[in-house]
């Protein structure tokens, strides 16, 4: 959960950390040149040490090459060619997956990993559910979507729904590198030809929806994807392993937050609003 701001009077030194378990030292690497933050706690943050170290570029590269990604396609083939992009960036810190499943239980088994690149048709993704589900539990984690559809309306569709960017299967291996540099310096990245087309696109009900969506705790956005998928609410407290008195309180909450009087209605927008061609 990311905690509170700190600003110390100039521009480079605003930054966030977040709440860690007792007994841990934590070093945070935040973008450009920037800084490290490292504390301690018994259930609430104490700060033990402050450093503001501006790193040099040959820091930097250090730093970023001890960042940890992941990988996400069912194809063999791309991931190895996409690893290849991204060594001389990362290093070796690079885990590889091949469905929606195996992605999720990597990022939970490995709670260092930064970075996320993820094949919005792999098994299990669901269109863009996959991605919206990462974000919710994973807020921390960047996710750029891969993909071989080029269409500035699905591009703008992922930004909307929480990709940090979004890299065409076509885009050269060099060019890759320097994407994965620019989205760890904490800033978005598109193709620059395709930039310019999807800033024209208008705000969109996706938009809107996404909004909302955002909203919802992780529990809440599990119970409104199994309600799209038709679940009744025993069905769904027996899938999660809870109360049905508890998934009636996530149903609640999820249509006073989306804004809609019944589940059906709730269940076939999420759908409609996430699905991919």
């Amino acid at each position: 959960m990311r905690g509170s701001v700190m600003t110390f009077g100039s521009e480079n030194c605003l930054f966030s950390f977040e709440t860690i378990p007792d007994n841990q030292l934590h070093t945070k690497r935040l973008t450009e040149n920037l800084i490290y933050l490292i504390v301690t706690g018994n259930n609430y943050i104490k700060i033990i040490h402050l450093a503001l170290v501006i790193l040099t570029p040959h820091e930097k590269r250090e730093s970023i090459m001890h960042a940890k990604a992941i990988v996400a396609d069912d194809h063999p083939l791309f991931r190895s060619a996409m690893k290849q992009a991204i060594q001389g960036v990362l290093g070796n810190n690079i885990l590889e997956s091949a469905s929606y499943q195996q992605t999720f239980d990597l990022l939970k088994q490995h709670q260092d990993v930064e970075l996320l690149f993820l094949d919005v048709n792999m098994p299990g993704n669901d269109g863009l559910t996959g991605l919206t589900m990462i974000r919710s539990h994973f807020p921390d984690v960047l996710v750029a979507i891969v993909s071989g559809d080029e269409s500035p309306a699905m591009v703008r569709k992922a930004m909307d729904f929480g990709a940090c960017g979004y890299i065409p299967k076509s885009t050269p291996l060099p060019v890759i590198s320097d994407a994965v540099q620019q989205l760890l310096d904490g800033e978005q990245w598109l193709p620059s030809e395709l930039f310019e087309q999807v800033q024209k696109i208008e705000d969109s009900q996706e938009q809107a929806f996404a909004a909302k969506l955002a909203q919802l705790t992780p529990h809440q956005l599990k119970v409104l994807q199994l309600m799209a998928d038709g679940l009744l609410n025993k069905q769904i407290a027996y899938e999660l392993g809870v109360s049905e008195s508890t998934i009636k309180q996530h149903v609640s909450a999820v249509l006073h937050k989306l804004g809609f009087n019944n589940r059906t209605q709730a269940g076939v927008l999420f759908k409609q609003m996430l699905q991919v061609e």
